[in-house]
């Protein structure tokens, strides 16, 4: 029990299997050192800068939306990356199930965990900003996809990032059901498009209704010129529609 004490009170976030071996006085240390290393993980979190996700039902205008937003500056907006984020949220399901296991001091430390579910999500974090923002330099990034709101877990989904990127901004961007159906996307099967489509609204619909606060709706029709709606999702973003921005709209990339 000494050897073990003895290697691990050095860690700043302490598992609950050492945590027992360890004095009273121990004990807080351990807590404030927990306490500390929690507030710097969230100061860090929250001065890396914003991440936005424009999530979109295909063909309704999330590339132009990409587009303009690159067009200003501080920003960087990827491309679909075929919810590459499923892992990393798979990962920390996986760590919290382990946790569940620590019913007994011997299972504790049977699986035992190198440390706190904090940390693993301000390691997964760092690993995002750095491939969103290598050089720091960007004040918003963030990707948009397609892929989102088709199979009911678009909550869980977006609870997620909201966890790994504290003050996410989410764009849902959509466009009429009859309309996109005669897009090049959708147009080979256009009744189980229309069906797929309709999901897809109406879970970003219930999910902007729960959340209007972090999210923004910006339907494909009003991608245009003089459009208030437009300037709105700029303005929920706190930037600037520069002129480069607004010249994206003049610009046809495919048919």
């Amino acid at each position: 029990m000494y050897a073990m004490r003895q290697r691990f009170a050095g860690l700043p976030l302490i598992s609950h299997v050492v945590r027992a071996a360890l004095s009273p006085k121990q004990r807080a240390g351990a807590s404030a050192r927990t306490a500390a290393t929690r507030h710097e993980l969230t100061s860090r979190a929250e001065s890396a800068g914003r991440f936005v996700v424009v999530l979109s039902q295909g063909r309704a205008g999330s590339t132009l939306i990409l587009r303009m937003l690159n067009a200003c500056p501080g920003v960087r907006i990827c491309g679909e990356n075929n919810r590459a984020f499923d892992h990393l949220k798979h990962f920390v399901e996986c760590y919290r199930g382990a946790r569940k296991n620590h019913t007994s001091d011997f299972y504790k430390l049977a699986w035992m965990l190198p440390c706190e579910e904090t940390v693993v999500l301000s390691r997964l974090r760092e690993l995002a900003v750095g491939l969103y923002n290598p050089d720091g330099a960007h004040s918003m990034f963030g990707f948009k996809e397609i892929r989102y709101g088709q199979n009911g877990d678009l909550e869980s989904d977006l609870a997620f990032l909201r966890q790994l990127f504290p003050g996410l901004r989410v764009i849902f961007n959509v466009r009429r059901t009859e309309d996109c159906v005669k897009s090049l996307w959708w147009a080979a099967d256009p009744e189980g498009s229309a069906k797929t489509l309709e999901t897809m609204r109406a879970s970003f619909r219930e999910h902007y209704d729960r959340h209007r606060e972090d999210c923004y709706w910006m339907p494909f029709e009003e991608l245009r010129r003089g459009s208030a709606v437009l300037q709105g999702m700029f303005d929920f973003l706190d930037t600037p529609m520069t002129p480069l921005a607004a010249a994206e709209l003049d610009v046809r990339m495919r048919e």
